[in-house]
């Protein structure tokens, strides 16, 4: 099973702004992916883990000296959904059955939220967002859904779910809080458990770290 990040550059999280300077959510965005990417690695069922990216340096500053390997996207490859698609093509390439898609800001993520996912058994596993209208999480088998296009983007849940429909797949839906929960907006950051926020603060003020 081959999971696919895809990261963006520096310069994301526009809407806390009002709480934070560019700097620190630079540092911020990089914290959270790394604990996706810890959560990752952690899961016993993961056997490669791929950050997808236009910007390598600033992704290979985030991934540090972990075991994930950085694919940059060609100059023709723009956008979340086309740089998805760019790396369930090389976890094909790596023979991977499965994929894990899944977002790089999920600050409760852990190894057992991975392994719940990868332990549902259909041909498409959705992790919807807190809201029940976003995916923040998405495993495909690979050898059935060769021709499923991603639809990540406002309303992507019911999306996926037309998607796999079209295609007459099989779906499956887990709801996990390590998957449901997203850092977008100042209310995301509240609703954070007082652990987690003090534990991503010292991200937000101090030099990045791998």
């Amino acid at each position: 099973m081959v999971a696919v990040v895809p990261l963006r550059g520096p310069g994301g999280k526009s809407r806390l702004a009002d709480g934070l300077p560019v700097a620190a959510r630079e540092r911020l965005v990089a914290e959270l992916a790394r604990r996706v990417l810890d959560a990752l690695l952690a899961a016993p069922a993961v056997g490669r883990v791929l950050v997808v990216t236009t910007d390598a340096e600033h992704a290979a500053s985030v991934v540090g000296r972990r075991a994930v390997e950085v694919l940059p996207q060609p100059a023709d490859v723009r956008g979340l959904n086309p740089a998805v698609a760019y790396g369930r093509a090389r976890a094909r390439d790596l023979g991977a059955g499965r994929s894990l898609v899944v977002h790089a800001d999920l600050p409760l993520l852990t190894a057992d939220d991975v392994a719940g996912l990868l332990a549902r058994r259909a041909d498409v596993v959705v992790a919807p967002d807190a809201a029940g209208t976003g995916t923040n999480a998405l495993v495909l088998d690979e050898a059935r859904t060769a021709g499923f296009v991603t639809r990540f983007g406002p309303g992507s849940r019911a999306l996926h779910a037309a998607e796999a429909g079209r295609l007459e797949l099989a779906l499956a839906l887990v709801e996990r809080p390590g998957t449901a929960h997203d850092l977008d907006t100042a209310a995301d950051w509240a609703a954070l458990p007082p652990a987690v926020r003090a534990a991503l603060l010292p991200a937000a003020s101090a030099p990045g770290h791998a």
